[in-house]
């Protein structure tokens, strides 16, 4: 029979939510950080620091990444958009200025008809778009438009491998993410025995480095905890987002600033109000757990601020409900 203290609880209370994590540990560096004063304790909190700050490290990289790839893809697809509504009809409008639909020039420029460029692939279109300039290139009286969807071709293909590339990121930041989860998971377990050795008269003690429901909320994720809503995006230089009206005041928030400027998050009775000097300053990279009543000093909107005047800012919130 398998032994109760075999088994990791912190890690089995997260292995199905980085968030989940996020909090746990959020809440177990707190508490070493109280009871720092115990040379013990220092011990623990000195060696798990390092640990638990490269975990927020790895989530915001990897939150950041799906960001990039969002914004990636968005890119290819307004851009695959713009040759399916325009650029084609444009195109074969100005073929048609010298070589009417049908003849031989006009065939030889568009051998399959316009329908392939809506039915294929990004990836097929690209191909296809390098030859239908190499094509045009042939006719002198099309060296202009020749000209004009070799650059289309340009920009989309490297919309495309950018987009490719920001894929790749997604899945290594994840790798790297999971190895960090599993990293600060065993060193609690580890903390959790090293706990128990110095109370082991007195166990009720270790209940004090962890809230045992946040683990027991992990390990049962799925069945009746909800879903955290999560949002993501921009603010532009000098101005102020919405992101949310409703925080509930039970609800743990995790605002993480994914960009590279210094955003402030606070609640607000509108979305049009700027964050001040009260509210919540995130430094690039940083990662910042809250409560929704920590947050609900103003109102029940979430609004975010970037005060930079040149340069935009991005940011991930998710938003933890409790039942």
């Amino acid at each position: 029979m398998e032994w109760h203290y075999s088994n990791n609880q912190f890690d089995n209370a997260t292995k199905n939510s980085n968030l989940q994590m996020v909090i746990v540990t959020n809440d177990h560096n707190a508490k070493l950080i109280e009871q720092q004063a115990d040379p013990d304790i220092l011990n623990l909190l000195t060696r798990t620091t390092p640990v638990h700050e490269d975990f927020l490290k790895r989530y915001n990289d990897a939150k950041s990444a799906i960001a990039f790839r969002k914004s990636g893809t968005q890119a290819v697809t307004d851009k695959l958009g713009l040759l399916r509504s325009t650029s084609l009809r444009k195109w074969d409008a100005q073929v048609q200025v010298n070589y009417l639909s049908g003849s031989v020039e006009y065939t030889a420029v568009f051998p399959n008809g316009l329908t392939a460029f809506h039915t294929s692939t990004i990836d097929q279109t690209v191909v296809m778009l390098k030859g239908l300039a190499d094509r045009m290139g042939s006719f002198a009286p099309l060296s202009a438009v020749a000209a004009e969807v070799n650059t289309f071709y340009t920009e989309l293909k490297d919309l495309r491998d950018a987009q490719q590339g920001k894929e790749q990121l997604v899945g290594q930041t994840a790798t790297l993410l999971e190895e960090s989860r599993k990293k600060l998971a065993a060193m609690m377990y580890g903390n959790l025995g090293l706990l128990m050795d110095k109370y082991a008269t007195a166990p009720d003690n270790i209940a004090n480095f962890w809230e045992v429901q946040l683990l027991q909320r992990g390990a049962t994720k799925g069945k009746d905890e909800p879903e955290p809503e999560e949002f993501s995006g921009t603010v532009a230089a000098n101005s102020t987002v919405n992101i949310t009206s409703n925080i509930a005041a039970d609800s743990t928030v995790i605002l993480s600033n994914t960009g590279s400027v210094t955003l402030v998050f606070c609640t607000a009775a509108d979305g049009t109000i700027a964050c001040g000097v009260e509210g919540l300053s995130l430094a690039p990279g940083q990662v910042l757990q809250a409560s929704g009543a920590e947050l609900n000093g103003g109102g029940s909107f979430l609004n975010v601020t970037n005060n930079d005047p040149a340069t935009e800012g991005a940011y991930n919130i998710e938003i933890q409900l409790v039942q």
